[in-house]
């Protein structure tokens, strides 16, 4: 350990002052070279501390942060409410008749559902059985068809404009309702038409428990 030139002098004057010799005098330089050594490891304590680098941001600092995030938040929820809105709604559920039977015809027969439990965008029409696409995108469509409780067989059909996208079929050989139900995605173009037809020759039956039902509704327009 280096001694300061001061404390050196010190020590020297003391020992000469008192001509001190053998174990005291050694005894007061153990003294002073503890104390220099007490003073330096303080010093570097100190000098350590004063580099410990402040806080990076202040109490209204991060306040200043946290406002600032929540209003960037807010402008994203904005611009998502002006996207729904924007976004076309089209939603529809249709029964078909509280009449009984439908059918047969002697040709292929469009169905027409007429007891609207909804319809958001006014796309289906209960008066003609069609559904017209208001928009270009993804549809979803589908439909439960049944058969009366004499023996009889259920036949039912999909149409995209005129291209048959479903055919399904199935035998009521018992004394109680035989259901049918499936459905599917498909995309359209703005205009284009989903319709249920009933092949010649078969029958459905329908009443006021609504066993006949067409649905459909869009997923996300393109």
């Amino acid at each position: 350990m280096r001694i300061k030139g001061c404390m050196l002098s010190v020590v020297t004057q003391t020992l000469s002052t008192f001509r001190m010799k053998g174990p005291l005098a050694l005894f007061v330089l153990l003294f002073c070279l503890s104390a220099e050594a007490g003073v330096q490891g303080e010093r570097a304590r100190l000098n350590q501390v004063e580099r410990i680098p402040p806080h990076p941001t202040s109490f209204f600092t991060e306040l200043k942060d946290l406002k600032n995030l929540v209003t960037d938040l807010q402008v994203e929820v904005a611009e998502l409410k002006r996207q729904n809105a924007e976004q076309p709604k089209v939603a529809f559920s249709a029964g078909l008749t509280d009449s009984g039977s439908v059918g047969p015809f002697d040709s292929d027969h469009t169905l027409v559902y007429t007891k609207i439990f909804t319809n958001i965008g006014k796309a289906y029409n209960p008066a003609t059985g069609v559904f017209s696409a208001p928009v270009k995108g993804v549809y979803h469509f589908g439909f439960t068809a049944a058969a009366g409780i004499s023996p009889m067989s259920i036949d039912i059909m999909m149409f995209k404009n005129e291209q048959r996208l479903l055919y399904n079929f199935g035998y009521n050989s018992h004394s109680w309702y035989e259901y049918i139900t499936n459905g599917l995605m498909v995309e359209l173009d703005k205009g284009d038409t989903v319709d249920m037809r009933l092949p010649s020759g078969f029958r459905l039956y329908d009443d006021t428990g609504n066993h006949n039902m067409f649905s459909g509704y869009l997923v996300f327009p393109m």
